[in-house]
């Protein structure tokens, strides 16, 4: 017969041991519990298209991780930032609001006679280094070589001067000194111009998967050898 106090000294010394293992580590051995730091931001809740001035239903307020929101300068972080101000290039739900890619809702934008737009350049019209004040011709080009027999490439806006000239990540050509920033360290990727409303629609109406939107400096007819060559794969 089994003496029960040895018994009980084993249970009570195998108890002990795993409370020290427990101690151990909770200790030792685990890691401590950090506080990651959170930023409140303001999100959109929708998309937003270009060219529409945010009204503070179209908004919400997030928190997001701190470090990541510092990475990334001229977030907005308050309605008073935005609400009222005007898109220039579409902002989508849940991204971060770039205060670069709003401006001040000005009464001549609401006007219906004319309205500031930013239009995305063509990567080969990029290489144009177009700058402010450069007079520009707006094209229609067929994507297809197929629809190009059919549509040749067509100049649909004439003569209209660029307000303002932004790279790929919307930030100015121009420093706060108001020196424009040399060629080598800044590609064009946005340009400003004002057009009538009817207008407006009708290039926000054009249809992006048969045709592409064309830019050449005012007066320079060159725009049809460039599109043939680049079709056919041609010179330079």
């Amino acid at each position: 017969m089994r003496n029960p106090k040895v018994n009980i000294y084993k249970a009570t010394a195998a108890f002990l041991v795993i409370l020290a293992a427990v101690f151990y580590y909770y200790e030792e051995i685990k890691v401590p519990e950090t506080n990651i730091e959170t930023a409140e931001v303001i999100v959109p809740v929708r998309d937003i298209p270009e060219n529409t001035v945010i009204e503070k239903e179209m908004l919400s307020i997030e928190k997001r991780y701190a470090e990541d929101v510092m990475k990334t300068s001229d977030i907005a972080t308050s309605y008073d930032e935005i609400v009222g101000k005007r898109t220039i290039v579409p902002v989508y739900k849940g991204e971060l609001i770039n205060k670069k890619r709003i401006i001040e809702n000005k009464n001549y934008m609401n006007s219906k006679d004319q309205t500031q737009i930013a239009l995305a350049l063509n990567e080969v019209d990029k290489a144009l280094l177009l700058q402010e004040g450069d007079y520009i011709d707006i094209w229609l080009e067929p994507i297809s070589h197929d629809q190009e027999a059919i549509i040749n490439p067509h100049k649909i806006i004439e003569k209209i001067k660029i307000i303002d000239v932004h790279d790929s990540n919307y930030s100015r050509t121009k420093t706060a000194d108001n020196i424009t920033t040399a060629p080598d360290t800044l590609v064009p990727a946005y340009i400003t111009i004002e057009l009538r409303d009817e207008v407006i629609k009708g290039i926000y109406e054009i249809d992006k998967s048969k045709y592409n939107i064309r830019i050449t400096r005012y007066g320079e007819e060159k725009l049809y050898n460039t599109v043939r060559n680049i079709i056919e794969g041609g010179g330079d």
